[in-house]
């Protein structure tokens, strides 16, 4: 560590992400069952590995890999039961794995500022990697997307060292992330071919010449062939997703849903956006201003993080994908900020922007520290949940319906196959023995679309000839012995 650090690097370093940590860890083991929305979705899918070799659902399986490794690990030194063992290993890893991604955001904007006397800016910029709100609130439910967050950063470090030197070993580094973001999660692998998409037209249109066009070519179609590749692999019906992006990525925008004051996003993502799109705006105005001046190895790439920033915090994305990306667009702004801090040539506005870097990470910690965090499950309903396994005697042949959250829950407890409502298909009707639909009473946490922000989740609706074959004090269990009538109602999505 010491070849890439100094040893006041180091221990700053390292007191930041200790820092970070520390609020994973705070979150993640902050309630007695995993918290967030869909925390028991991981619970499931370690599970499976262990117990049966392969995920119950086709997903990237990067973060399952991994986690399965260590928890196999603890059960085979005695340390905790299977089922401690993964709900442990789930909340720690979270708490500390992503939080590495201040190594390469370091690396990356040391390398970028003109000013390497100034010590504390790199340490100030990087450390927006891991204490940003986007970054803090990507825990327990967002597992994948926090350990993609870290390939990404790693990949556009080396896309800087490609611009600076485009060896085979910076080129190889840069698809060896590239593949490990394609293992880890949907939106991220999407996210890095777009970034490696508007990088190649970045490139072209400030310094073309056709020789260099058809290395970018040549790179370009290698870098989404292997992410098509892997894509395909892992889930065929995402690769048709992912083709369908560039025809649906502007259809039902955000922007729309905010002026119908419809409650999709936080009053928090809300201030992130707008600090970022005013980021954009500001660095796209200042690169154009002063073109000439930027180092020539570093112009194109600056003018690709700026058009990224711009484009991934658009209020005019199509919600569907929006809400996968807008997370991203920070980290996208961390070699902008360079860019500002660089092209500024004013000490006073200098120290302003690291004010500005300062108070956002200020504001970030103290709302991560205050957010409530809230679990899908508390002990009364884990009871129930196990007395209506014991008492329907509900089996593998058979699946469950149930509130969006919950039906990781319901197949956590009670091992039968669970799906939320708008994910449901008239066909389950003849694959599974029996239909059993979950609708929860009371004691309910108040996740919804917008997070707990807005209005919460809905129970899955009855469908006719239902009928009732457990009341619980917090649950309802119905059998449905054929699909709803009007099916295409009853699978609208809720958000």
């Amino acid at each position: 560590m010491s070849k890439f650090f100094n040893t006041k690097e180091q221990f700053l370093l390292i007191l930041i992400a200790s820092i970070s940590v520390a609020i994973r860890l705070h979150v993640n083991f902050s309630t007695e069952y995993f918290p967030g929305n869909n925390g028991a979705y991981y619970l499931i899918m370690v599970r499976s590995l262990l117990e049966k070799g392969q995920l119950i659902r086709a997903d990237f399986p990067l973060l399952f890999w991994l986690e399965t490794a260590i928890s196999f690990l603890i059960i085979k030194l005695g340390l905790a039961n299977l089922s401690s063992a993964v709900d442990f290993t789930t909340r720690a890893f979270d708490s500390v794995v992503p939080v590495f991604s201040i190594v390469p955001a370091y690396l990356l904007t040391k390398r970028l500022l003109v000013n390497k006397d100034n010590f504390y800016a790199p340490i100030l910029i990087s450390s927006v990697s891991i204490l940003y709100y986007s970054f803090i609130t990507l825990v327990s439910d967002f597992q994948k997307n926090a350990l993609g967050l870290l390939w990404l950063f790693w990949m556009i470090y080396f896309l800087l060292l490609v611009h600076e030197k485009p060896s085979f070993k910076n080129i190889f580094g840069l698809l060896v992330f590239l593949l490990l973001t394609g293992l880890t999660h949907y939106g991220c692998i999407a996210v890095a071919i777009t970034i490696i998409m508007v990088d190649f037209l970045s490139r072209h249109f400030t310094g073309y010449s056709f020789k260099k066009f058809l290395k970018l070519t040549f790179f370009l179609i290698i870098s989404i062939g292997v992410s098509v590749a892997v894509m395909y692999l892992i889930n065929p019906w995402r690769v048709r997703t992912f083709i369908e992006i560039p025809f649906q990525i502007f259809k039902d925008p955000v922007f729309s849903r905010i002026i119908n004051r419809e409650p999709i996003i936080t009053p928090f993502d809300v201030a992130g956006l707008l600090l970022t799109n005013i980021l954009g705006v500001s660095a796209l105005y200042f690169f154009v201003k002063r073109f000439k001046e930027i180092n020539e190895k570093h112009r194109t790439y600056y003018l690709s993080m700026i058009i990224l920033v711009l484009f991934l915090s658009s209020p005019f994305l199509a919600y569907e994908y929006a809400q996968r990306v807008y997370f991203i667009s920070y980290m996208t702004a961390i070699p902008v900020v360079a860019f500002m801090h660089n092209i500024i040539s004013n000490e006073n506005g200098k120290k302003r922007i690291l004010i500005i870097v300062s108070a956002t990470i200020f504001c970030s910690v103290i709302v991560a520290l205050t957010k409530p965090t809230f679990s899908n499950m508390n002990k009364n309903l884990y009871s129930e949940l196990n007395e209506i396994k014991t008492r329907i005697k509900i089996n593998s042949t058979d699946v469950i319906i149930a509130r969006h959250g919950m039906e990781f829950w319901s197949t956590w407890i009670i091992g039968a196959d669970a799906f939320r409502q708008e994910s449901t298909w008239p066909i389950y009707w003849k694959w599974y023995s029996k239909v059993y639909i979950l609708n929860q009473k009371k004691s309910k946490s108040p996740f919804g679309p917008a997070g707990i922000f807005g209005k919460p989740f809905n129970e899955p609706q009855i469908p006719e000839k239902s009928v009732l074959v457990y009341c619980g004090e917090y649950f309802d269990l119905y059998q449905s012995p054929l699909p709803p009538e009007n099916f295409e109602n009853y699978n609208k999505p809720e958000f």
